[in-house]
């Protein structure tokens, strides 16, 4: 009977596991807790089946098998037949209650593994939704503004007369001059034609203008 209580003090931490993990499922929706709770449970029920199996065991050992005499007590092996006859026996409300919380596990424990298969796949969709990192950018490229070969026109925050030239990237003079004296609407001049400077009044600055000479 040692073994029957032993058991049953098992399953009842391992329930009381079980619920603290629940607990946590409820708070933070992780499919790991309802692993972990449906381990627990699965583990309470086995202990109780345990349990209630040893109870059946040492019953038929002391009905059908022992017939030492310890002391005063005799088994019912050895008793007269009068005794028998007498005797009755039932199980009481605590035999009962042990199988009906051996199955309440099984079904609580089945409860907890579709939460967490569940849970599993919810966390699988949302990161499929939200993972950024993984794949490709959803816009094409050509929708970015694209990086100009053509030098772009230096604007001189300083008020100086000195003009602000710039260089071409493949060396050689400079193929642009900047006058900086008025603020807000430079002036640009084409020095990369052979012919007479002509002078461009830049308004936007995705639009170019070249001397076709």
């Amino acid at each position: 009977m040692r073994t029957h209580l032993a058991f049953l003090a098992i399953g009842l931490v391992t329930y009381l596991a079980a619920f603290i993990s629940g607990i946590a499922v409820c708070c933070s929706r992780a499919s790991k807790w309802a692993l972990l709770s449906t381990v627990f449970t699965y583990t309470t029920a086995f202990c109780v089946s345990l349990a209630m199996a040893s109870f059946h065991g040492v019953e038929y050992l002391e009905r059908n098998k022992i017939k030492d005499t310890i002391g005063n007590i005799i088994f019912r092996k050895e008793w007269p037949r009068d005794l028998i006859d007498a005797t009755s026996r039932s199980y009481g409300y605590s035999y009962a209650l042990g199988w009906v919380s051996m199955i309440l596990s099984c079904i609580t424990g089945t409860f907890y593994a579709f939460a967490a298969w569940y849970l599993k796949g919810e966390r699988y969709d949302e990161k499929l939704t939200y993972d950024t990192k993984s794949r490709a950018s959803d816009f094409a490229y050509t929708n970015y503004p694209m990086v100009s070969t053509i030098p772009e026109v230096v604007y001189n925050p300083y008020e100086e007369t000195r003009p602000v030239y710039a260089y071409s990237a493949k060396g050689g003079p400079p193929t642009m001059l900047i006058d900086s004296s008025i603020r807000g609407r430079p002036m640009l001049i084409d020095g990369s034609s052979r012919g007479q400077p002509m002078m461009i009044d830049r308004s936007a600055r995705d639009m170019w203008q070249w001397n076709p000479n």
